[in-house]
């Protein structure tokens, strides 16, 4: 069972807790291939606490 299936669901997540010391660990290889996109907005930017990149 998952219980956020998107980035969007976990910024939206944060957000909603609003704790200073939670972010979201956001992997941009997984969310490319799960053809999500890579569009957010200033405001979502805030809620990333962490960008993985690529393992190569």
């Amino acid at each position: 069972m998952q219980l956020l299936n998107s980035a969007r669901e976990a910024i939206d997540l944060v957000a909603e807790i609003g704790e200073p010391g939670l972010g979201v660990n956001l992997d941009i290889g997984a969310q490319v291939d799960a053809e999500e996109g890579l569009s957010f907005s200033d405001d979502d930017i805030k809620f990333l606490g962490h960008l993985h990149l690529s393992e190569k």
